[in-house]
This record gives C-alpha cells, structure tokens and sequence, in this order.
C-alpha cells in the first residue's frame, strides 16, 4: 500500500487474483484502498479493482465471472466505469468457450457505450 500512496494510485486494476469466490476488504493505513474481487473456486483466473477510499463514491460492482468485472463511480458529474478484464485464454480453455467470453466482453462494452 506504501508504493501506491507515494505513487498517488487512486485506482487500481489487478488480474490472476487467487482469492476465491469474491468479496469486499479495505487495505491500508492513513489512505485506505476498498478492493472488490472476484475469483474462481480454484483460487485462479481472478480479478479485482482497488479504489482509493477517499476519492470517489462507488455506485455500482458488478462482478460478471472470475474474469471480468465492472464498477462504476461518481467523480465529479459524470460517471466513470472501470472495468477489470483477463483477456488472455489459455491453450486448455477450448474454442467455444473462448468464443463465449469474448462476446460476452464486447456485449458489456457495448452496453455500457450505450448507456453513456
């Protein structure tokens, strides 16, 4: 937490979290980061987002699978949503369900593009 204090990281994007399931934690001390994962039963292919606490008010988390997940926050007027995706498909995922995930990740991009 020291390093992204002194690098003044409001927000943070994180891939391959080996937390299962998924849930909530604040991490730090004086300038506090909430962390929402969420991660497969195996403890692999996970994702999370961190967000200084201080910085904006977060609306809406949106954990879809262990491989994309979405928040959306006030800053300002406007809304801002970060979205956290594992792209990357392995050799032993097979073809159809490679398909699967990436229309699912330009179905939410586009759907989100729509409502802004």
């Amino acid at each position: 937490m020291d390093m992204l204090e002194r690098r003044r990281v409001d927000i943070r994007c994180l891939q391959e979290v080996r937390y299962r399931g998924q849930g909530t934690r604040v991490y730090g001390g004086e300038g506090k980061y909430k962390f929402w994962w969420r991660g497969s039963e195996e403890g692999r292919n996970g994702v999370g987002i961190m967000v200084k606490e201080d910085l904006v008010e977060v609306i809406e988390v949106k954990r879809l699978d262990d491989r994309i997940m979405k928040i959306a926050m006030v800053c300002g007027r406007k809304i801002l949503h970060v979205f956290s995706v594992l792209y990357m498909l392995h050799n032993r995922v097979g073809l159809m369900r490679k398909r699967g995930i990436l229309l699912r990740n330009y179905q939410i991009i586009y759907f989100v593009k729509s409502i802004t």
